[in-house]
């Protein structure tokens, strides 16, 4: 938390400053005075600097010391805020938000400010899409932020517990275009009034984690419960032919993934279920495809999202219009977003992937702890969009090295020519716990660009072939397009629609591969875009894979890892539900990074 917000659950604390001028204009509505006994507040006290006007040449950048954020539009001005996260117990109650505030101070301004990046696709031109800001909803006026303040809550999970999650904008800069003024407020105290729920959610923790699946994976699945068991980790096998007949709890839901999802509430309520690991391609189980626009998504977020802040079931599908997730739409839906169970798939086809995969788990738990090349991380990435004034692939991956100190980075950078396969291949076989790569991504590989040059340097499913890597498996991050686009099919392929035979994507080539590859891939369902300007990336994928990175921390599940920076997102990106809902873990939810300490 910045250290200029004073919090405090009951009661107020005000910081002292030589230059805070006295509170004379109110936003919003007064401060209300609650009587009822059931009622508390949360109170704190912004105090910024006086804003930092940085000529950029065409344009200004405005900077405030104190903020933690950025506005990223695309194509609208870069002002900076602040987003300020509490966490209340479950099912909390917000009331009301009040908001008081210093007389804003007139800047005038010579030049423009600095707009956002634009949002650039980090795919190949074999996908194309018309409009490159579809992800974000724009909501801006003529006077570039009306509001001073907005806020939103949600449900999930905070460190394993389940919370009530209550997020502050505060915007301490406003602009006005036509004037090229600045309006600033230098001070503002903020009152958050809410009621406790009156019993406070205790799941008991019967079966930590439940590995949905075929029943014709049930045998190949032993061996990792009783792995899971013996790690403290309880553990049982759900069958989808169990689930539909309603052998563990009454069958709700419209469809298979409905039905599946109402039994991943019960399992949480009845059985204090945890993780939830998917077992099988999405021909054998299926996921659910929501709709931005007029795209359709692939995305198993729709099983972990269970409910709204109030504890009711979020269904995705308020409208009842039968069309989940429906965002820019007319009549949008009202979905959360916040998990509250660790999820993640192994998209296997046959019972011999899921032979293959679960002995890499068990491998890699067992024997991976204190291992000296854990410790390395490999960055691979070049210019993503060239003749831009950075290369964005690049830029991405200095940061994500930032927030790995105690890591030893392995740079495979376009621009020195380090990123081929074979280098890519020797670096991994030399053993790394992560691999992150940021650039451009395919169903079948990645791939990008030298400096300022469109030649495409690939790595593609062939080039796995050069992989053995064996008992030294990565996660890997692809900060890219369709990596994890699990309805691949031969069609595709040969742009013959009509042909519907699955094929595996990249992320999960990578991760099923039994003599080496990945033990764990997080990828795009879809097509994925980016914001990056010289300072690292501001909104979407990079943005999604720096906050993995900075989650990071010994003795945490990979899962968690993930959950952590959607959450980071949630918090601070303005209604991006495509960045959150596409990028999916194909591996064990539960899985150990680094190992386990015997």
């Amino acid at each position: 938390m910045n250290k200029y917000f004073c919090l405090l659950t009951v009661g107020m604390i005000v910081i002292s400053s030589s230059n805070i001028v006295a509170l004379s204009q109110r936003e919003k509505k007064d401060i209300v005075k609650v009587e009822n006994s059931n009622f508390e507040t949360w109170n704190f006290t912004i105090c910024s600097s006086y804003p930092e006007i940085i000529d950029c040449g065409q344009y200004v950048k405005v900077n405030i010391k104190e903020t933690n954020e950025f506005l990223t539009i695309p194509e609208k001005p870069m002002l900076p805020f602040y987003s300020i996260v509490n966490t209340f117990p479950f099912r909390t109650k917000i009331i009301d938000v009040n908001c008081i505030h210093s007389p804003p101070k007139k800047i005038h301004l010579s030049k423009n400010v600095c707009p956002a990046p634009e949002s650039q696709l980090q795919s190949s031109n074999i996908c194309q899409v018309k409009n490159n800001n579809f992800c974000i909803k724009p909501f801006i006026d003529e006077s570039y932020l009306e509001d001073c303040f907005s806020y939103k809550t949600g449900g999930g999970l905070d460190n394993g517990k389940h919370v009530t999650f209550f997020t502050v904008h505060f915007f301490p800069v406003r602009y006005i275009p036509d004037e090229s003024v600045l309006e600033f407020i230098e001070y503002a105290e903020i009152e958050v009034i809410y009621e406790k729920p009156s019993i406070t959610e205790i799941f008991t923790n019967n079966n930590s984690l439940v590995i949905i699946t075929p029943s014709s994976f049930s045998k190949q699945l032993q061996p990792l419960v009783t792995h899971k068991n013996e790690y403290g980790i309880s553990s049982k096998i759900a069958t989808l032919e169990d689930i539909y007949s309603g052998e563990y709890f009454p069958v709700e839901g419209r469809d298979d993934p409905e039905k599946i999802k109402f039994f991943i509430k019960d399992a949480l309520e009845q059985w204090g279920t945890s993780y939830i690991l998917l077992v099988g391609d999405i021909n054998k189980l299926p996921i659910r495809t929501t709709w931005i626009g007029e795209m359709d998504v692939l995305t198993d977020l729709y099983y972990a999202d269970i409910f709204f802040p109030n504890g009711s079931f979020s269904s995705w599908d308020t409208n009842g219009n039968g069309r989940f997730g429906e965002f820019w739409q007319d009549n949008d839906d009202v979905v959360d977003l916040y998990a509250d169970v660790y999820i993640g798939r192994l998209a296997c086809k046959n019972s011999f992937e899921v032979y293959y995969t679960i002995k890499k788990i068990i491998n890699y738990e067992k024997t991976t702890y204190d291992k000296s090349w854990f410790k390395n991380i490999i960055l691979c990435g070049g210019d993503t969009h060239p003749y831009g004034s950075i290369y964005e692939g690049e830029v991405t991956l200095d940061e994500i090295e930032k927030t790995m100190p105690d890591f030893t980075p392995n740079k495979l950078y376009t621009s020195d020519g380090t990123f081929t396969p074979s280098l890519l291949n020797k670096a991994i076989n030399n053993g790394a716990g992560f691999v992150a790569y940021s650039g451009h991504g395919f169903e079948g590989g990645i791939g990008t660009h030298p400096p300022n040059n469109e030649e495409w340097i690939l790595y593609n499913t062939l080039h796995l072939l050069g992989l053995w890597n064996k008992d030294k498996f990565p996660i890997v991050y692809f900060d890219a397009c369709l990596t994890a686009r699990l309805d691949y099919t031969l069609g595709d392929l040969l742009k013959l629609p009509f042909i519907q035979y699955p094929l595996p994507c990249f992320a999960w080539s990578f991760a099923k591969k039994t003599i080496g590859g990945a033990i764990a891939t997080i990828g795009a369902t879809r097509v994925a875009f980016s914001m990056v300007n010289e300072e690292g990336p501001q909104a979407g994928s990079g943005y999604l894979c720096l906050q993995f990175f900075k989650n990071y921390a010994e003795g945490i599940r990979v899962a968690e890892m993930l959950v952590a920076s959607q959450n980071d997102y949630l918090h601070n990106i303005f209604e991006d539900p495509f960045t959150v809902e596409e990028f999916i873990l194909l591996g064990d939810p539960t899985l150990m990074v680094g190992g386990y300490n015997e």
